[in-house]
């Protein structure tokens, strides 16, 4: 895995702000989710920071109300649905054959 960091202009995403986009991996964005915490998703080959196309955020709320079809689904569950999904839809020779996630610090 590459080691990316963006920073968004001052106009974009955040009220307060600059935000900085840190590239982890996927296990490490599970557990960020699995904590709470909102993550980042984009296709490998696409920058988060782009007018060409914006990242995904993703906390366990997002995941919890749109792919919790089973009340006792784990998160693990839901992020691999999740993942899955975003992959099919999102994900192909053009953008990058599979997901980036990063981590958001505002700045």
């Amino acid at each position: 895995m590459n080691k990316y960091s963006f920073t968004t202009p001052d106009y974009t995403f955040s009220e307060s702000g600059k935000m900085s986009f840190d590239r982890i991996t996927k296990t490490a964005a599970q557990k960020a989710i699995a904590a709470g915490k909102t993550i980042a998703v984009a296709p490998c080959k696409m920058r988060p920071v782009s007018m060409w196309a914006g990242p995904c955020f993703v906390s366990l709320e997002h995941l919890k109300e749109n792919y919790s079809y089973m009340p006792t689904a784990a998160s693990t569950d839901l992020f691999e649905k999740f993942c899955n999904a975003f992959t099919y839809y999102n994900c192909n020779r053009e953008t990058g054959n599979y997901i980036a996630f990063y981590s958001i610090t505002e700045i």
